[in-house]
């Protein structure tokens, strides 16, 4: 293994080459405000303190429980580790999703090596397609790891998988095992590991013993067991009546999501971030027409082996599947990283059979695939600067998805920032008429304070919302809201009341914890206030804003000046 790593060293330094030419400007990204700041810098006080660990398994990735369907305690670990390292660092998280990219397609690489695809060959596709616009996503946009954390341990499970069943050796069972543990742990999508072990042994005639079964059966299934039960406690259960009653619906979904992701292979300009409410699309029709002609003539002609392409579209339906599994269902291309392993086998060996088959020049597909890979590497260049900030990714995910809730509700916060509140207000209308979530009321009963500047009518907003709110998150916000709203109604004790409840509910809220502590500060209770702050302090020791409160207490309570 050691040794066809180092001969395989020059492909891995010119792969990540390649990838920091085009990703590594997105060093400098920030926040997109879709789930990447929710997991790491609004908890970086509770992800950063490694007591919190074991708690990663017992509540979903936003550390609620019975909140969502996602339950993602290796993804939590990851970003843990990050900032209990270098603190909240946009830097870092961004270097890592890059690096785990290189390392997904290197061990992409290494596991369509063991199916005996011809290796120059398979480098130059990996190369082109680590260059693909459609992956722009998976790398900058960063809870999009959890799918490279996936296809990591993934691969290192078949890449084991493999040499366990062909030398038998215990190691291999081992390493094997861990992967899987540590698979199902990052995703659910691991489960269908188990239909793809079926495809090997039948596409590529692999024998496993009784005694390897039993083995992985011995492991397995108490892993399984703890997992389900662990998941059954912590995440909202998926709800199969909801997929039967909507059976149409779900499988026209799937059809048109099935289609979009494989148009936007060969549409390769300007890839939507995300998009809602897939509909008929002719273009989308016309190519996946092309590629089922195209798949069926491969095979009719015999230029590949039928099983190759057995194997490559059960293995890209298959990974595909789960994207789809959630009622409201939104297109996202970072999805396609691990069925891409379909997409550059089938190319791959396409390339190989024509070569040898019709004698084909080398050097024609050669230059092919320097002209492809400088086209879709400058696409992807521009394409990665909708994700720089937030403003820049919720613009273009509302041009793209404009009904969706949530690029509205972003598109209102860039609003308000920019203080156009009436433009705000009616994206906010436009979300009630359909959804009717307390957060949507809570924000619209923000704007109208923002239009009115009538502290009265915002407290009978806010106390309205609160009678609504049953989640624990929702309520949080609410109360927090309340006590914001006595803050400026100079009532101190209910501005502190109001806002110890939210952090009852959300106890490592960092904005609920400087208000609370500028509460107390302005109530003269310094004792009150000290703990907070250097709480904060001691988690992001180097954050200019947090020693800048620290000295302005110090300050303060030497002069009893006003905190704020």
């Amino acid at each position: 293994m050691l040794k066809f790593l180092k001969s395989n060293l020059f492909f891995l330094i010119l792969l990540t080459l390649v990838v920091f030419v085009i990703y590594g400007k997105s060093l400098n990204y920030e926040f997109t405000k879709l789930d990447d700041d929710g997991l790491t810098s609004k908890m970086s006080l509770y992800i950063s303190d490694i007591k919190n660990f074991p708690k990663f398994f017992l509540t979903d990735c936003y550390h609620n429980k019975k909140l969502t369907q996602y339950y993602r305690p290796i993804l939590s670990l990851s970003f843990a580790i990050e900032t209990i390292i270098f603190g909240v660092n946009t830097k870092i998280y961004h270097l890592t999703n890059i690096v785990l990219f290189i390392i997904t397609l290197y061990l992409m690489y290494l596991f369509l090596c063991n199916l005996n695809l011809n290796k120059k060959i398979l480098k130059f596709v990996i190369l082109l397609f680590c260059t693909h616009p459609i992956f722009v996503s998976t790398i900058v946009w960063l809870p999009a790891r959890n799918d490279t954390l996936l296809a990591v341990f993934l691969f290192l499970f078949l890449i084991t998988y493999i040499n366990y069943i062909n030398e038998n050796k215990f190691k291999y069972f081992i390493l094997s095992s861990i992967f899987f543990v540590f698979a199902l742990f990052t995703k659910e999508t691991a489960l269908i590991i188990f239909p793809v072990i079926l495809l090997l042994m039948y596409c590529f005639n692999l024998k496993i013993t009784k005694k390897q079964i039993l083995n992985y059966l011995l492991i397995f299934i108490p892993v399984m067991i703890l997992y389900f039960y662990l998941r059954q406690i912590v995440v909202i259960p998926v709800h199969l009546s909801h997929y039967i009653n909507h059976v149409y619906e779900y499988v026209l979904t799937i059809i048109f999501g099935l289609m979009f992701y494989i148009k936007y292979l060969f549409m390769v300009a300007d890839i939507p971030i995300m998009l809602y409410e897939l509909k008929f699309d002719i273009l989308s029709i016309v190519i996946n027409i092309i590629v089922f002609v195209v798949l069926v003539c491969l095979c009719y002609f015999k230029v590949i082996n039928k099983k190759i392409i057995v194997f490559s579209v059960f293995f890209f339906v298959l990974f595909m599947l789960p994207a789809f599994a959630q009622e409201f269902y939104l297109w996202l291309p970072h999805r396609l990283i691990i069925p891409l392993v379909s997409i550059v086998f089938i190319l791959t060996e396409t390339i190989d059979r024509l070569i040898l088959k019709y004698n084909i020049n080398k050097k024609f597909f050669v230059f092919l695939f320097v002209i492809l890979m400088v086209s879709f590497g400058f696409a992807s260049y521009l394409q990665a600067d909708k994700y720089k900030n937030y403003k820049s990714y919720w613009i273009n995910s509302y041009h793209d998805a404009p009904t969706h809730a949530n690029t509205m509700n972003n598109l209102a916060d860039i609003y308000i920032e920019n203080k156009e509140y009436y433009k705000a207000k009616e994206l906010l209308l436009k979300i009630i008429e359909n959804c009717k979530e307390v957060k949507y009321y809570l924000k619209l009963s923000s704007i109208e304070y923002l239009i009115t500047k009538d502290l009265d009518v915002a407290e009978n907003n806010y106390l309205e919302c609160l009678k609504i709110a049953e989640a624990p998150y929702y309520r949080a916000d609410v109360l927090a809201k309340l006590g914001e709203t006595y803050y400026f109604k100079n009532d101190l004790n209910k501005a502190i009341d109001y806002t110890k409840q939210a952090l009852e509910l959300q106890p490592y809220d960092k904005d609920n914890l400087i208000h609370l502590a500028g509460y107390y500060a302005l109530n003269k209770d310094f004792s009150q206030a000290r703990p907070i702050f250097e709480s904060l302090l001691s988690s992001e020791p180097k954050n200019e804003y947090y020693q800048y409160l620290i000295k302005t207490l110090n300050d303060d309570e030497k002069s009893h000046k006003t905190f704020l």
